[in-house]
């Protein structure tokens, strides 16, 4: 939450350093609830870190007094393959069961690569 947020800004023109790492995009400005929404960039590695932000809106800037953290990844593990056989000649559907996979907005987002032995 802004308080104060400057009367009349948009998205466009706030920007959230994360020192280091990238600049996260504003995505929606309410006015009435002093809140900005951001796109976070990826993290820069695949471990923990902790990042430095920096709020650049038209009239200043503001170094956020907490600084956020990126969590550390979970390797993502098969837990069932359903069925465990089925024929080479037909095609099959397979129900595959995964502990920590990453949230996604599309199925399109996830393939499966199937490898003979």
């Amino acid at each position: 939450t802004v308080k104060n947020l400057p009367a009349g800004l948009v998205a466009s023109q706030a920007l959230l350093d994360f020192a280091g790492s990238g600049n996260a995009s504003c995505t929606a400005v309410d006015h009435t609830l002093g809140v900005l929404t951001f796109a976070i960039p990826s993290a820069p590695s695949s471990s923990a870190a902790a990042v430095a932000l920096r709020l650049h809106l038209p009239t200043t800037s503001l170094v956020l007094p907490r600084d956020f953290k990126y969590l550390a990844r979970k390797k993502a593990v098969v837990l069932q393959v359903s069925p465990a056989r089925a024929s080479i000649r037909a095609s099959t559907t397979a129900r595959i069961a995964v502990s920590n996979l990453p949230g996604t907005d599309s199925p399109d987002d996830v393939s499966v690569e199937v490898v003979w032995p």
